[in-house]
């Protein structure tokens, strides 16, 4: 199968200029030949599928590189994999953490909202850095437990 930049780009449902750069930044093998020529084969198609999913799944574009590259000259190519996989998963974790602790403050926050009077909001009027320095707007241990009961991300 030989296909033109174009038809490339719309199987990975990208742009063409996304192709180009993955090209430029030697994730996607560069081709030679006349312009307009079909010259992107199958290979092509799946590297940047390959690229699309492992994006999906929140690799950079740098960390893929380093696992595309790794393809043609590691051995142990299933355990850098993997490797990648675990950090990534950790991060993932340390985001969903992040997410669920800010859900939290937030429930809470609302909770201790007030009526507004005359353009004045108590929690934009709190949502300072002494009030953040203080501790002021976080929950009080009952108000979190109730919260964790009430509200959680799901995985």
């Amino acid at each position: 199968m030989r296909l033109r930049l174009k038809q490339l780009a719309q199987i990975a449902d990208v742009n063409v200029e996304t192709v180009r750069y993955y090209q430029r930044r030697n994730l996607l093998p560069r081709v030679t030949g006349s312009p307009g020529a079909g010259k992107y084969s199958e290979t092509h198609v799946e590297r940047l599928l390959l690229i699309r999913s492992m994006q999906s799944l929140g690799f950079t574009l740098k960390e893929i590189q380093v696992l595309v590259e790794s393809q043609n000259r590691i051995q142990n190519l299933c355990d850098l994999t993997r490797q990648a996989l675990a950090r990534k998963m950790e991060e993932l974790q340390a985001e969903v953490a992040r997410l669920e602790r800010n859900q939290i403050r937030l429930t809470c926050l609302m909770k201790k909202c007030k009526a507004c009077t005359r353009g004045s909001c108590d929690i934009m009027n709190g949502l300072s850095k002494a009030a953040l320095l203080k501790g002021e707007l976080d929950c009080t241990d009952a108000e979190q437990a109730e919260v964790e009961g009430s509200t959680s991300v799901k995985s």
